[in-house]
């Protein structure tokens, strides 16, 4: 580490880069201004999207229970339950990910929203009523 000199505040800090040219503060400013430009914000709806499709198709792309297949409507469901833990510890972007690196594990499934609230909220979705 090395003591820099901040080029926008003045400010000196310990910079583990030689190119560090921003303090901690200045630096999460910058990225906040950053993450509101819409390019950035575009091509990282991009890419979050192009991962989920990826996590869907590795479960065959459609809801399991009823069949509807369109990306908007889909969701990844956690067969025994467990979703609102992870999630409070993984955002959905990084739950996709760890289930296409892990090879889309049996805990996993997609489905539809609306499946997936049913199931959630009275424990069984109407599709599947007639046949338990």
């Amino acid at each position: 580490m090395k003591s820099v000199k901040c080029y926008y505040c003045g400010e000196n800090f310990d910079a583990t880069r030689s190119d560090a040219k921003r303090c901690a503060s200045c630096r999460k400013d910058y990225l906040r201004e950053y993450r509101k430009r819409p390019y950035v914000r575009e091509s990282k709806k991009k890419a979050h999207r192009k991962l989920r499709e990826e996590a869907f198709a590795g479960y065959g792309g459609s809801c399991e229970c009823c069949g509807e297949s369109s990306f908007e409507f889909l969701a990844l469901d956690h067969v025994n339950g467990g979703g609102r833990e992870e999630r409070k510890t993984m955002s959905t972007y990084q739950i996709a990910k760890k289930v296409i690196d892990l090879g889309f594990p049996s805990e996993y499934r997609v489905l539809c929203h609306n499946c997936n609230q049913s199931i959630g909220w009275f424990g069984y979705c109407p599709h599947q009523r007639g046949t338990a």
